[in-house]
């Protein structure tokens, strides 16, 4: 049997992308049942996006209530 997940490895820190694309089908991928794991893997430019931009970490909760997993790189969340 296959798994059932996704993920998606969010490198783009691009307002319009990140809401519109990344969050909007992650988040909805988990509350429509499409997938059963959905992680979203923070990786370059994202991390300092993600540290500086208060409306898309609201998005994020979102997508932590339906379910949606975070992970991010290291060293990417460092240096940035």
């Amino acid at each position: 049997m296959a798994d059932n997940k996704l993920s998606i490895l969010w490198t783009n820190a691009d307002p319009i992308t990140s809401h519109h694309m990344v969050m909007m089908y992650a988040t909805n991928a988990m509350l429509r049942g499409w997938w059963d794991e959905v992680t979203v893997i923070i990786w370059g430019a994202t991390a300092k996006y993600v540290a500086e931009d208060h409306e898309i970490r609201e998005k994020m909760d979102e997508a932590r209530k339906a379910g949606v997993k975070f992970s991010a790189c290291i060293a990417c969340a460092r240096n940035l």
